[in-house]
């Protein structure tokens, strides 16, 4: 599996390392099929995702995102500032982070929901260690891109699919 990451965020990663692991609860394998629990099928509850630590994060930022939108890009979750020693976020972690509107408008987790008949989506959970934390108020994903340029020292990805 290769990955893909949207124009703007390609541009902020040019140059980082890829050397975090990422895990998602219930993915056995990067590509493999997203449990219907994180989807508006069944309660769309957020999957715990997990990764290894980086050497000098001053923080990370998680964005998750589904390229395969018949909008275009549509972004699940974004939020930043979580702490160095996190390597951890569940649902109830995003209270201790940073929070930005999803593609929905929510401040929150956006469950996985493909529109029916569209095919199968892949959807993206993309973790980036920060030499810094941000201390800017951001109120958009945009921000987010803009204000990490620069700041990035590795990231690391998993992607798992889904389709109704």
């Amino acid at each position: 599996m290769s990955f893909y990451a949207p124009t703007e965020i390609e541009e902020i990663i040019k140059g980082a390392k890829e050397a975090i692991n990422v895990n998602i609860e219930g993915l056995e394998k990067t590509g493999n099929r997203l449990g219907r629990e994180f989807s508006c099928d069944s309660r769309g509850r957020m999957p715990t995702i997990t990764w290894t630590p980086f050497e000098g994060a001053k923080s990370y930022a998680i964005i998750s995102y589904d390229p395969d939108a018949p909008i275009g890009v549509f972004y699940h979750l974004a939020t930043y500032n979580i702490p160095p020693n996190m390597t951890r976020l569940t649902h109830e972690d995003l209270k201790k982070t940073t929070v930005l509107p999803n593609s929905g408008g929510r401040r929150d987790w956006y469950p996985l929901c493909p529109p029916r008949g569209h095919g199968t989506h892949r959807y993206y959970f993309l973790v980036l260690a920060l030499n810094e934390q941000i201390t800017i108020n951001l109120r958009s994903i945009e921000d987010l891109v803009r204000a990490s340029k620069g700041k990035i020292l590795a990231y690391g990805w998993n992607m798992g699919t889904y389709s109704r």
